[in-house]
């Protein structure tokens, strides 16, 4: 309980409001997936209630602005597609138990969402033996697109990418920086990211002079952060979900470490939850990974304008995930041959599309499968809080302002 109260209030209420819609929504859809005029239903994994469930709330905004979109302009086809919520408190095994549901229903033509990795793995794996087609958009481990899944294709960049940005900024701007680091949690997403950041480290001549995995929802990392004062490194890198991310920054402040340069690898760095939880502290602190779209793009500007003036506050890397990823089954069901799981699969198989993340096509390359290639497509940025916002600083050609360095950590 004590990690629950650490979110936001009208997140847990929202959360819970959530959750008790999603259960009524199996009730409210009666006729055959195949019968004209009816709704045309996806199935949606997230966090709804448990710790996590601020990132369910985002996305459950984002499906819906998307769908609500979608509907108001003719729907797929004439149907409404209306998207169905299963809880997973971002937990492998209840995922999966979510996974089974949708399978079950022969309503439910596909799956988008996971969040957390594990929880997209497992989705994954499920998807694959029983032959429904999964879009992920937010879980990023490398193994999920490189399993050899067919009926598995992801959006989003895989999370061996997510460093890169980070790796040409070190090269380009911070060339003092020596002594790295690394904080990362106990999970397929912390070292899905830590780990080929780690080696590109080692073959650049970086000093690594802490590399420590901790189990997520700690309550106090004083002990761990000892360890990374006593060290003196250049830059702190930290792999973690909120809270762990805004409790780990604020501890490092109060510790007086003051490295020129602390990262976070998207995630629990990305959302405006963690500058309020972490509160001064989160000031000059960078986020490297999947962004919210190119702001200078009109279509970008407009999703971010409708967001504010619906929610009041701006998407970023999740929301604009989960509203591409609608988009993106809404043009694979208007392509598709007919109205069932193989043709939507094989829609989605031949993605081309531009969408207000960016360009999204499925392909397979360097072992990956049914991968959207994120690096190529410039899905990947350096970003940084200043005073409040979190600025798109690298490369130039998508940056909203010059990073600061060294950052101000004191």
């Amino acid at each position: 309980m004590k990690t629950n109260l650490r979110l936001r209030p009208k997140y847990l209420i929202f959360s819970l409001v959530i959750f008790a819609v999603s259960q009524l929504m199996p009730a409210c859809t009666k006729a055959p997936a195949g019968a004209a005029g009816d709704s045309i239903i996806i199935g949606t994994v997230q966090p709804l209630t448990g710790p996590y469930a601020a990132f369910g709330v985002k996305f459950y905004q984002a499906y819906n602005m998307a769908a609500d979109e979608i509907n108001a302009a003719g729907g797929i086809n004439g149907r409404p597609i209306k998207i169905q919520f299963e809880d997973s408190q971002d937990k492998p095994d209840l995922a999966q138990t979510a996974a089974r549901k949708f399978i079950e229903d022969p309503k439910v033509l596909a799956i988008i969402g996971g969040r957390l990795s594990g929880a997209g793995m497992a989705i994954g794996q499920i998807a694959e033996q029983q032959q429904i087609p999964y879009l992920v958009d937010h879980p990023s481990a490398d193994a999920i697109t490189r399993n050899g899944f067919h009926w598995t294709f992801r959006l989003n960049p895989a999370s061996s990418f997510n460093s890169v940005p980070l790796q040409r900024f070190l090269k380009a701007q911070a060339s003092d920086i020596k002594k790295v680091a690394l904080l990362y949690e106990n999970s397929l997403y912390g070292k899905g990211v830590t780990e080929p950041f780690q080696t590109w480290l080692k073959d650049n001549g970086y000093e690594i002079v802490v590399s420590e995995l901790y189990q997520p929802l700690s309550l106090d990392y004083r002990d761990l952060l000892n360890k990374v004062k006593a060290a003196e490194p250049n830059l702190l890198f930290l792999a973690s979900n909120i809270p762990d991310s805004a409790l780990i920054v604020r501890q490092t402040k109060e510790q007086g470490i003051a490295p020129k340069l602390i990262c976070g690898a998207g995630a629990g760095f990305s959302i405006n939850e963690f500058y309020e939880q972490a509160g001064a502290a989160a000031n000059t602190v960078y986020s490297t990974g999947p962004w919210s779209g190119n702001p200078k793009d009109e279509r970008v500007q407009a999703l971010t304008d409708k967001f504010f003036q619906k929610f009041g506050h701006y998407p970023k890397e999740h929301e604009a995930e989960g509203y591409a990823a609608v988009y993106i089954i809404a043009d694979a069901l208007k392509r598709a041959r007919s109205v069932s799981r193989a043709d939507v699969k094989d829609a989605l198989a031949a993605t081309d599309l531009q969408t207000t993340f960016g360009p999204v096509k499925f392909e397979s390359f360097e072992g990956y499968t049914n991968q959207n290639n994120g690096l190529q497509n410039g899905q990947i940025v350096l970003s940084q809080w200043q005073e409040g916002k979190l600025v798109n600083v690298w490369p130039a050609d998508t940056a909203e302002a010059p990073a600061v360095y060294p950052g101000v950590y004191k």
